[in-house]
């Protein structure tokens, strides 16, 4: 796998080394899921951890089903 130049990379960008070994959409949304259902993981952690910015409803504490 070819590591691409760091000159070339947008300076204000951000590495995610974790994406190089994350499991699949479908595993990661599938775990994400029985942590949300278990009780151990709450809806605005798992859009932290897939870079996703806090919704609406996380905010508000008002979660659609």
């Amino acid at each position: 796998m070819a590591v691409p130049d760091a000159a070339a990379l947008d300076p204000a960008g951000k590495f995610n080394a974790g994406a190089l070994v994350r499991a699949t959409l479908l595993d990661r949304y599938t775990a994400h899921k029985l942590g949300i259902e278990a009780g151990w993981l709450l809806r605005s952690e798992v859009r932290e951890l897939e870079d996703r910015r806090p919704s609406r409803a996380s905010t508000t504490g008002h979660h659609p089903k």
